[in-house]
């Protein structure tokens, strides 16, 4: 009887260190899983002004400002706020699909995707679409449906994310 117990015991304990190493594995993989780590800090863009403002109604509002040449396009397969990256959500999405463009040099950022929803059209119409043309270092907005159709000096050097509903400087179509 006194065998059996310690044949007990050594599978108790067997099973206590496999379940140790189970718990670790799982506490390393969820610490890697995309949140920012003091390292990832330290590649972090710093060319940027965070600020806050209050609106004309109370409400503040926060905000990041730095030239468009720093901003980089990402999709961001996860929740925003556990990426390692400094920004905001730009564009329209559903599921994995990207509803709205967002290129970087004539290349859509989702391309994990195969056609639809890569970031190459905006959903349903043509949208208000920021461009920046890196060769002429200017910032604008386009109201297009395709990326092709995007008007820029150099197709390699620029960046454009749709998503802009209301029409700037337009006022009297804001509603439609």
């Amino acid at each position: 009887m006194e065998r059996k117990t310690k044949v007990k015991l050594g599978i108790a304990g067997m099973l206590v260190v496999v379940l140790g190493v189970l718990v670790i594995t799982i506490a390393f993989l969820a610490g890697n899983s995309g949140v920012a780590s003091r390292d990832d800090e330290m590649n972090m863009p710093k060319e940027y002004d965070y600020a806050t403002a209050v609106a004309s109604n109370g409400m503040e509002l926060h905000y990041l400002r730095t030239r468009p040449s720093n901003v980089k396009l990402e999709a961001v397969h996860n929740n925003v706020t556990a990426a390692p990256f400094y920004g905001i959500n730009g564009g329209f999405f559903y599921q994995m699909a990207l509803l709205s463009i967002a290129v970087v040099n004539d290349v859509p950022v989702n391309d994990e995707q195969e056609q639809y929803g890569i970031g190459m059209a905006n959903a349903k119409y043509a949208r208000g679409t920021l461009v920046w043309d890196g060769s002429q270092d200017r910032l604008s907005v386009q109201v297009v449906r395709q990326a092709s159709e995007l008007v820029v000096t150099d197709r390699s050097r620029f960046w454009a994310q749709g998503g802009i509903s209301m029409s700037l400087d337009r006022n009297d179509l804001w509603l439609n």
